[in-house]
């Protein structure tokens, strides 16, 4: 039962946000590949997972990209725990429908391993717009947007989120970018239970996570993205988590590049 409650709960946190980037689509035909090692660290428990992914450019102004994180194994108060498995399938599409404005949406797909989560095969929707522009040597992006996650067999649907992210990149070189940001969440609604709404409501309920990390260029195609985060705000927390905890949670990563 407990680890039916734990990873049924971190289908959320594997479902929400999956924005590739703030920034501009990619050239028409052009794609990025990429292969990020991750942990997510929530006491008491912690994930290891890698994450594959790839987006392309078919026409210009409009980007699709798919990812999918595949969980290694946990640990639980510091004991090996052999769950592990895919997570869900994420799909991104992206049209820049102005010089300095995106359109995205985000679509995750209920793939999930059986061995990691317990089936509840719920969809989840996350769209809305994203605003870059540049200043000097800053590369400024923020999105705006709403997450709904769809009633899965469990026939439990959570509040929905809504989201104000931002990002500054400083561009001091072709090879070296330092980056700092936020992710901005606030809750709405109840959750909803076989149509009814049940508990007390989450509206207005805040979730911070700074985040900060550098991106090495190594040449036009190859570059590294090591990269921290850490999500505070305990009752928005307490619903996106890992466990339900209100613990901080955070997530350390580096990732790989590759430009086609």
């Amino acid at each position: 039962m407990l680890k039916r409650v734990i990873l049924a709960a971190a289908i959320a946190v594997s479902a929400s946000f999956a924005t590739w980037d703030y920034y501009p689509v990619l050239e028409s035909h052009k794609g990025q590949a990429k292969l990020d090692f991750s942990s997510e660290i929530q006491d008491p428990f912690t994930e290891f997972m890698v994450t594959g992914g790839v987006r392309f450019s078919p026409a210009t102004n409009f980007e699709f990209g798919i990812e999918l994180p595949y969980t290694i194994f946990c640990l639980s108060d510091g004991s090996f725990q052999t769950w592990n498995g895919a997570r869900n399938l994420q799909t991104m599409f992206r049209y820049q429908f102005l010089p300095f404005m995106n359109a995205f949406l985000d679509i995750t797909i209920p793939t999930a391993s059986t061995n990691l989560y317990y089936p509840d095969y719920a969809f989840a929707f996350h769209f809305g717009a994203q605003f870059f522009q540049k200043f000097g040597l800053v590369n400024l992006g923020s999105e705006f947007g709403l997450y709904i996650e769809t009633e899965g067999e469990n026939k439990l649907m959570p509040p929905q989120r809504l989201n104000l992210d931002a990002e500054a990149d400083f561009e001091i070189s072709q090879v070296f970018i330092p980056y700092a940001g936020f992710e901005l969440g606030m809750l709405i609604g109840k959750y909803i239970d076989e149509g009814h709404h049940v508990g007390d409501s989450y509206t207005g309920k805040f979730g911070l996570a700074p985040f900060a990390g550098f991106k090495i260029a190594f040449n036009d195609y190859v570059s590294l993205d090591l990269h921290g985060k850490i999500q505070l705000g305990e009752d928005y927390v307490g619903v996106t988590s890992i466990n339900h905890g209100d613990d901080p949670m955070i997530t350390v990563g580096s990732a790989v590049y590759v430009n086609f």
